[in-house]
């Protein structure tokens, strides 16, 4: 047969062949295992990240997703308890790694942990407050008695770092809503059990699994009062699985139990009974873990629970550790395109611009003993305002420096007219009535020593203009009792006046040439009525009237004589400025900084 007749064949029966396929294919469903060449590729499995918790060492997680960015592993689920759910949930809620880091690098950890805000956050009667008297020992007075305030760390500051670590628009969305499936684990205080957190608003799934106990107050979530999951779940395998995870990247920085010759403490044996439970239950999860699963241990030797500065090394031992499972990671690498695509749909709504709305509605809640008119006049915020969500969030810092809310949450609406503002304020409980003790000790390790035993009584919010009551006592060295009575002149108002009486006594002594001669002794007593308008956070000025009266006795040598008793009545204008020097000092120009404030008084005639 000539060779071009073959070839002619050979194609025809290849477009026979070519059409019966093609009836066979239209009648049959397409089978991937009947024909390899045409096959679509296989299914990826499904992978879920599982981060644990650790406090300051939970920074290492951020690293980790450094690295699984780099080398293209897509995460399907992310699952994580305490800083665990912090990292995770941000990610899982669309945070680019390179913004968490950021965040993280940027953050004010020493304010977060602090039992209060910075100084210039607080309003200036709190600071007054420490110069008055400059101890921070406080307790709520209550009908039960005293009690310590339920945290050592202020809430505010640390669920203000919360929304800042979260996109626009996502601290109210529900995780099961995130561009990730995402679950965190609490502890219920009361029954102990584990709370899976999977039907919760994000910004409260991530505040409820941070609630250390001791640092961070308990949170309460339908109606369960919870803390850490770290006590119950601290590295949550078992719940990826549930989510459906074919694969596992669990990453573990709990950290490790301490050795004998580190526990010389009440406080450090407390700390390792937290740890054995903890780690008793890492253990079990981790005993759940296949071989095909994936474990990651960052070295975090020398970075304990609060060294919350060391972020940089513990993320740089997360990166680490991750490069050394890279072997295995590699099996579940993606196209570059697909990962772009995979990222790109994870991060599309935390991209969402930070838009100025005009402001429709402010609604305050929460308040029982303190006016909401006040708070809302205090905020800032005003209806047809029109301004950014930024700025709106700003409001948690200043209601928060009043010093008697627990914490402040802001959440918003937004609709095509405008953008409705809901303040949920916590009062603090321990605040209402406040009590705080100090001591103070001094000595020229001579002859001459001297101690004062100090105490104040705060009662804020005793009526709807937010009057507060002021009472201080001291004995030693020096002799005190004077109470103030603070009232604005209306709801929010700045004016306000302040009338107070005082009376103290004191000693002390000449010398010459290095030896005591005469000792002194001096006991006064004051009223003051001033009139005062509040400048801020930062000072107030005042102007008033002043009646005093003082008494001089010669104590050693001792001189038996009738002392006389001077008056004087004064009007003084004086303007107080907080400006966080808390070393007494004359500039010799009539201005005296007295206790951290700029302070100076006119007198305009005196008796």
């Amino acid at each position: 047969m000539p060779f071009h007749r073959r070839i002619f064949i050979l194609v025809q029966f290849a477009f026979v062949a070519s059409g019966f396929a093609s009836s066979v294919w239209a009648q049959a469903p397409f089978d991937l295992s009947s024909n390899i060449a045409t096959a679509e590729p296989k299914p990826r499995p499904k992978i879920a990240l599982v981060l644990s918790g650790g406090g300051a060492r939970g920074f290492a997680h951020v690293g980790v997703l450094r690295v699984l960015k780099e080398m293209r592993v897509p995460v399907d689920f992310v699952v994580g308890t305490s800083m665990g759910a912090v990292v995770g949930g941000a990610y899982a809620a669309g945070r680019s790694v390179e913004d968490i880091e950021d965040i993280v690098r940027n953050t004010s950890w020493e304010t977060v942990l602090a039992d209060r805000p910075a100084r210039d956050a607080l309003d200036f009667r709190r600071r007054e407050e420490d110069v008055t008297l400059p101890s921070r020992i406080e307790f709520a007075v209550t009908k039960s008695g005293f009690t310590f305030p339920p945290s050592a760390a202020g809430n505010s500051a640390l669920e203000q770092a919360l929304t800042r670590l979260l996109p626009n628009g996502m601290k109210s969305e529900h995780v099961n809503h995130l561009p990730i499936p995402f679950r965190s684990v609490a502890s219920d205080l009361v029954t102990g059990e584990m709370v899976e957190l999977s039907d919760t608003p994000l910004f409260i799934t991530l505040r409820a699994s941070l609630a250390v106990p001791g640092m961070f107050a308990p949170v309460h979530i339908n109606k369960r009062l919870v803390v850490d999951g770290g006590l119950v779940r601290n590295l949550p395998i078992d719940m990826a699985r549930k989510m459906g995870a074919d694969i596992i990247i669990a990453v573990n920085v709990g950290t490790p139990l301490a050795e004998e010759k580190e526990l010389g403490s009440a406080i450090s044996v407390a700390q390792q009974m937290i740890q054995i439970l903890t780690e008793q239950n890492v253990q079990r999860s981790l005993k759940e873990l296949s071989q095909n699963d994936i474990l990651i241990a960052p070295d975090l030797g020398g970075i304990n629970f609060l060294d919350f500065d060391e972020h940089h090394n513990a993320m740089l031992a997360g990166d680490i550790a991750t490069r050394q499972s890279e072997r295995k990671l590699s099996a579940y690498s993606i196209s570059a395109e697909e990962y772009r695509l995979y990222d790109q749909m994870r991060t599309a709504e935390s991209k969402t611009p930070d838009v100025a709305l005009k402001i429709t509605s402010i609604e305050i809640s929460g308040s029982k003993n303190i006016n909401p008119n006040i708070l809302l006049k205090q905020s800032g915020l005003q209806i047809n305002e029109v301004t950014s969500e930024e700025k709106i969030l700003q409001v948690t810092g200043k209601l928060y420096g009043r010093g008697d809310l627990d914490h402040v949450e802001v959440e918003m609406e937004d609709r095509a007219d405008g953008r409705d503002v809901l303040i949920k304020t916590h009062e603090a409980v321990w605040s209402k009535n406040r009590l705080r003790v100090g001591i103070e000790l001094s000595s020229d390790f001579k002859d001459t020593h001297k101690f004062s035993l100090g105490a104040m009584h705060v009662a804020s919010s005793v009526n709807d203009w937010g009057g507060e009551g002021r009472i201080v006592a001291k004995l030693g060295a020096e002799r005190l009792l004077a109470g103030q009575f603070f009232q604005p002149l209306g709801e929010g108002n700045e004016w306000y006046i302040a009338p107070s009486l005082q009376t103290n006594s004191s000693s002390t002594d000449l010398f010459s040439e290095g030896r005591k001669q005469v000792r002194y002794g001096y006991q006064g007593s004051s009223a003051r009525f001033p009139l005062g308008r509040q400048l801020g956070n930062w000072g107030d000025i005042q102007i008033g009237l002043r009646r005093e009266s003082v008494e001089v006795k010669q104590l050693l040598p001792e001189v038996i004589q009738t002392s006389p008793t001077m008056y004087q009545n004064t009007e003084f204008m004086s303007f107080r400025v907080d400006t966080l020097d808390s070393l007494p000092k004359d500039n010799g120009l009539g201005t005296s900084i007295e206790n951290g404030r700029a302070h100076k008084e006119t007198p305009r005639h005196s008796l």
